[in-house]
């Protein structure tokens, strides 16, 4: 199942942040995190008017997480504050089952901190232990040096890149790094 135990680290600045399986009860925290990061609209692949959950829709799958058994959701909190957010997906087909792919979101005020290193840590040791995941893929703004000096300190390596994957304006372009890690 997707659910981890808790696990409590330092960050930077010695605050304790708190990672843990995420719950349906935290679907407005999710939600409100979610519009905080899109509104910033950089390196965001969805736009703020395009996301449209409701708060019933998140709890629903937020849910469906914690009773799939290859997927995750979990949620970092900061002094009770919801400071990041990560979920892991895979594949039904069997070509593709044994690969989950990781998206992460950190609110601006938690970043450079720690946050994002504890969730994807989490992350990585529940799909360690998992029985079909061998390797785990993401997804990155080429343009983004903190998020991939994050990904690289974890052992992704660079996979690929796809030129002009977003299109940020008319004219406007920005390339996806594709990342991998093998678990392995």
């Amino acid at each position: 199942m997707g659910d981890i135990r808790t696990r409590r680290s330092a960050l930077k600045d010695g605050r304790e942040v708190v990672v843990r399986s995420a719950v349906p009860e935290d679907a407005s925290a999710v939600l409100e995190l979610a519009f905080s990061v899109l509104s910033e609209l950089e390196f965001t692949v969805t736009l703020p008017e395009e996301y449209t959950f409701s708060e019933e829709e998140e709890k629903r799958w937020l849910g469906m997480r914690l009773d799939h058994p290859s997927w995750l959701a979990l949620a970092a909190a900061v002094e009770g504050r919801l400071a990041g957010f990560l979920h892991l997906d895979t594949e039904s087909r069997q070509r593709l089952e044994h690969c989950g792919v990781i998206h992460l979101s950190v609110h601006r005020s938690f970043r450079d901190q720690g946050v994002g290193r504890a969730l994807i840590l989490a992350a990585l040791d529940w799909a360690r232990s998992h029985p079909r995941l061998e390797k785990i893929c993401l997804a990155v703004f080429a343009d983004n040096p903190r998020a991939i000096h994050l990904y690289e300190s974890l052992g992704f390596k660079r996979e690929g890149l796809r030129e002009r994957q977003y299109k940020l304006g008319p004219g406007q372009y920005a390339d996806e790094a594709l990342m991998g890690l093998f678990l392995k």
